[in-house]
């Protein structure tokens, strides 16, 4: 691997994982500008859905955060502008929160690995570069192998963390259209924002294949 794919690969990575944060700001922004018809907070959103799935049993709680929104298998964690807020923007989020603990709650197959996954991603991606780095500048053959397993084992989590961010997105819809808490206007706003929020998980994805791919093919033209 020369010094020249090293950086596309790190370029790309980067630049496709800031352009997908930039645009789930800017698609939460956009609805978090517009309130909900029946002025219903996140934590009522979360409250209801929760509770129309018999998970009466999980609280819903707000912490001192202006950017994270989190979930367990007993509670579900907004942060204050969640938790308060009535804009479609919020209760998108908070019934996002909460399709993660309905995943829990019956038990989805993928969830259980999400947790895993996620730790063996941000671990791959440390060494990542540092491998890169050393294979490309002494031209260390094991260290470039590594450097595409680290690839290829990120790229399988990333498609596990991708599947089951997707299947949380989808019963927060579903449970927000079967609780009647918005009407179709604010559904399709709030459906926006989950999946623009899941797009963080399909652009690393992206990124990972096409890195993989920009590697094995200047492998095989050696």
């Amino acid at each position: 691997m020369n010094w020249g794919m090293t950086l596309f690969i790190i370029i790309l990575s980067y630049a496709v994982s800031i352009g997908a944060r930039l645009m789930i700001k800017l698609t939460f922004l956009k609805y978090d500008d517009i309130e909900t018809a029946k002025k219903i907070s996140g934590a009522e959103a979360a409250r209801a859905v929760l509770d129309g799935r018999g998970l009466s049993y999980v609280s819903v709680e707000r912490i001192r955060s202006e950017l994270s929104d989190s979930s367990t298998l007993m509670r579900v964690e907004l942060s204050e502008s969640t938790f308060d807020s009535d804009s479609v923007a919020a209760v998108g989020m908070a019934a996002y929160q909460a399709g993660h603990v309905m995943q829990r709650a019956d038990g989805y197959s993928l969830n259980s690995l999400t947790g895993a996954a996620e730790n063996v991603s941000a671990i791959c991606s440390q060494f990542l570069v540092v491998v890169l780095f050393l294979g490309s500048l002494f031209s260390i053959e094991p260290l470039i192998r590594l450097g595409t397993v680290l690839f290829i084992v990120m790229a399988v989590f990333q498609t596990v963390m991708f599947i089951s961010e997707a299947d949380a997105g989808k019963r927060a819809i579903a449970s927000l259209r079967q609780e009647n808490i918005l009407d179709d206007s604010e559904l399709e706003g709030a459906q926006k924002v989950i999946r623009t929020a899941t797009l963080v998980y399909a652009a690393a994805l992206a990124s990972l294949l096409a890195s993989l791919v920009r590697m094995m093919t200047g492998a095989n033209n050696k």
